[in-house]
């Protein structure tokens, strides 16, 4: 190969790169589940422009790419989520745990569904969840 193409694939395959690193996770999704590891996933990722016609969840994250918070949306405006009687999880990460808050529009706390008020998982040097403790009171 003489210069100029090895050149040529090496500018294409740094083009790809940087394309793939700079692509932002959505901010909206249509749903969203907990996976077998207790993570919140969002499921089916809506563009910005269609959320104030539509029911969906806003993803919030931190300047790592972690989820802070997570709004229930419908029609643009916060509202209580029917599947989880919630409006905000708010996600609040330290050493060794992650909890979250379950709010209202107002910000208060509000039990979901189940009557829980609050989870606090406990992580360990992987981020694997060793323990869950749903907290059912203030």
């Amino acid at each position: 190969m003489n210069i100029y193409k090895i050149f040529t694939l090496l500018i294409f395959l740094l083009s790809i790169v940087i394309f793939n690193c700079s692509k932002s996770q959505p901010n909206y999704y249509k749903d969203v589940y907990l996976d077998g590891r207790y993570e919140i996933i969002g499921k089916n990722p809506i563009n910005d422009d269609i959320t104030n016609k539509t029911d969906c969840y806003h993803f919030v994250y931190n300047k790592k790419g972690k989820i802070i918070k997570v709004e229930h949306l419908l029609k643009g405006v916060l509202q209580n989520d029917t599947n989880y009687g919630i409006s905000i999880t708010l996600v609040e990460n330290s050493e060794g745990y992650e909890t979250r808050k379950f709010l209202t529009v107002k910000g208060k706390p509000i039990a979901s569904i189940d009557g829980v008020y609050s989870i606090q998982l406990r992580l360990d040097e992987n981020n694997n969840v060793i323990k869950t403790l749903f907290l059912d009171g203030l």
